[in-house]
């Protein structure tokens, strides 16, 4: 019998194993804006829309990808199927052509769908429930692969566009997704059990199973490629259905838990409201790979020793800074815990809304700093991503394992997706409608001038995010209460 107070095996597989899946997808996210603005000469307004409606899709299939896993075909067969249309997705953004541009986005949208929510489920499902402090660490050390392939990503994408060119980055991107694959194959003996189908669709007749799963994912990954294609071409569309699904999805949720017993309904409501508060938060944080990605090529002095840094360079440093900073809310979350002064989750989703309201606030000191006119030394940017750093870390592992312990067992991954739909469908969407603040216009040349564009659109992301805190901390001890 496995000892509770140590982390299982599988934690390590599936770990490396979302290092390489995160090292394929932020690949991509770091070199989104900059490619689509270089090669098919988009505006930064057209590029955040674009940017944003990706982003919003690529979190919102998860649900449908949650739902499939844990009443269909289960986690294992959704994580390998999801990795094989996340490669093809990656590799088909060689080919230079706005169309299979747009084809590839979907693939990866659906991709991930199947992807995402479902390796994140499985590891909840190793933990026992009464265990938190252990549950809890093994989420930050899962987090810490997560942050390590974004890492990885950015200083390879960035080296590899600038010395090799576009391909080799998307390649790359492809490449990681095969290691992930053949890593969660190898540790699958750790965790076979928790991710196999549903018993009622357990066949003894192996051909028919596989023959069922095989049907089941090809028909729904054919079905959504070209509808989220036509999504992503079409805003006005994106935004209809975008709607109409994260209102269902609401109301499906609260539907669901009119089944449940009181504290049952009450705990997975509680979970639902965090998911809202979340969402917030994410909205700025997305700012990375929006306004601030631009703001990086554009303003900052990314010359070292003679050398200049590829603006994808730095979102691998925003990373790096969640696992530096990791170890210290690691220790501090086991020092509160063994004196009894832990706080709610609730509080450090306040507490991480105020740090990104800090960040933005570091980027506007350092642009007065230098002066309008001159370019901004970077190490303001490293503040800025550490703030986002504590920002993330002491929201995200510590409110995905509470959504794990607290959601009944055959809701879990589609609360999961739930949590992807709203922190990442919601807020990107907002995070391109926001970053449309510091949109530079194209006949705009000028530093000074655009540096007064960022310095007002990151004053409102600041006083936005500080509202957001402080309506966070006057809930607390309401919503804290349902746990």
């Amino acid at each position: 019998m496995q000892n509770t107070n140590r982390h299982p095996h599988g934690l390590y597989f599936l770990c490396m194993t979302e290092f390489w899946e995160r090292f394929g997808f932020y690949v991509i996210q770091s070199l989104f804006i900059l490619y689509i603005i270089a090669k098919f000469n988009f505006s930064d307004a057209e590029s955040y829309n674009l940017l944003g409606a990706f982003t919003a899709l690529v979190y919102i299939t998860p649900v449908i990808g949650g739902y499939i896993a844990d009443n269909i075909i289960g986690y294992r067969q959704s994580i390998l199927f999801g990795g094989i249309l996340l490669c093809i997705g990656y590799a088909s953004l060689t080919v230079n052509s706005l169309t299979v541009f747009y084809i590839a986005l979907a693939i990866i949208i659906v991709g991930n769908g199947f992807f995402k929510p479902n390796i994140t489920g499985l590891l909840g499902r190793l933990y026992p429930k009464d265990h938190p402090v252990i549950r809890d660490a093994g989420f930050t050390i899962f987090f810490m692969g997560i942050n390590l392939g974004g890492f990885a990503a950015g200083i390879t994408a960035g080296l590899l566009k600038k010395y090799v060119g576009w391909d080799s980055s998307f390649y790359a991107a492809s490449l990681g997704l095969i290691i992930s694959l053949i890593t969660f194959a190898i540790g699958l003996k750790n965790y076979r059990a928790a991710s196999s189908p549903p018993t009622l669709l357990t066949y003894k007749n192996k051909l028919i199973q596989f023959l069922h799963f095989k049907t089941v994912v090809i028909l729904i990954a054919l079905a959504l490629v070209y509808p989220i294609m036509l999504l992503l071409r079409y805003e006005a569309l994106d935004n209809l259905i975008f709607l109409i699904i994260t209102v269902g999805l609401a109301f499906y949720i609260i539907w669901r838990g009119l089944a449940l017993e009181s504290k049952q309904r009450w705990q997975l409501y509680a979970s639902f409201f965090v998911i809202l508060l979340a969402t917030f938060y994410w909205m700025f944080d997305f700012q990375i790979f929006f306004s601030v990605n631009l703001f990086v090529k554009r303003i900052i002095d990314r010359t070292v020793f003679g050398w200049q840094a590829p603006a994808a360079f730095y979102i691998g440093m925003a990373p790096l800074f969640i696992v530096l900073c990791g170890f210290i809310t690691g220790k501090l979350w086991y020092f509160l815990d063994k004196h009894n002064m832990n706080p709610s989750p609730i509080f450090k989703l306040g507490c991480s809304i105020t740090f990104a309201s800090l960040a933005f606030v570091s980027l506007i000191i350092g642009t007065r700093v230098a002066g309008f006119g001159h370019h901004v030394n970077m190490i303001w940017v490293f503040v800025c991503y550490i703030c986002l750093a504590f920002a993330e870390l002491f929201l995200s592992p510590i409110s995905l394992a509470m959504i794990t312990k607290f959601v009944p067992r055959n809701m879990v991954g589609m609360m999961i997706g739930a949590w992807f739909v709203y922190t990442g469908g919601i807020a990107g969407q907002f995070a391109g409608k926001l970053a449309d603040i510091s949109a530079i216009p194209q006949h705009v040349t000028k530093l000074a001038t655009m540096q007064h564009i960022y310095v007002h659109a990151f004053s409102i992301y600041a006083l936005i995010a500080l509202g957001f805190a402080v309506l966070v901390f006057i809930l607390t001890p309401v919503i804290s209460k349902l746990f």
